[in-house]
C-alpha cells in the first residue's frame, strides 16, 4: 500500500475526509479542510436561520457554524454543536457540524459518485 502523504499533480487523485451525519456518510476534499475542532464557545444568534448553529471563535477569527443535520434532515437544535469541520471555499471560512469522522481516503475523481 502506498503511503505518500502528498498527492502528485496530474494523477487524477483526491483525498477525501469521510464523516457521518445521521448515520449517512459524506465527504469533503481534504484541501478544503482547515481544521477539525470541538466547539466549546458557540454563540447562537437570535432570529437566525435554523441551519445556522451560531458563531464560534477560532484562531482569532469569527466563523459561522452551519448545522448540517438541520440542512440535510431538518433536525437539530439551534445553538447545538459539538464537533465541526472548518473549511475554506473562495476565501470564505465556514464551519459545519458532523456526528463522527471515519477517516481520510485517497481515490480518483472517477470513484466519486453524485448523491
Amino acid at each position: 500500500m502506498e503511503t505518500n502523504i502528498l498527492l502528485e499533480s496530474g494523477t487524477g487523485e483526491v483525498e477525501i475526509l469521510e464523516f457521518i451525519i445521521n448515520e449517512k456518510h459524506y465527504g469533503i476534499n481534504v484541501i478544503k479542510v482547515r481544521e477539525i475542532l470541538e466547539i466549546d464557545n458557540l454563540t447562537p444568534l437570535p432570529l437566525s436561520h435554523p441551519s445556522l448553529a451560531g458563531l464560534t471563535l477560532s484562531r482569532d477569527e469569527i466563523i459561522p457554524v452551519i448545522n448540517l443535520k438541520n440542512v440535510l434532515y431538518k433536525e437539530g437544535v439551534v445553538g447545538e454543536a459539538s464537533n465541526a469541520i472548518i473549511s475554506e471555499f473562495n476565501q470564505t471560512k465556514v464551519a459545519f457540524t458532523f456526528d463522527n469522522i471515519v477517516g481520510i481516503h485517497r481515490m480518483t475523481w472517477q470513484d466519486i459518485k453524485k448523491p
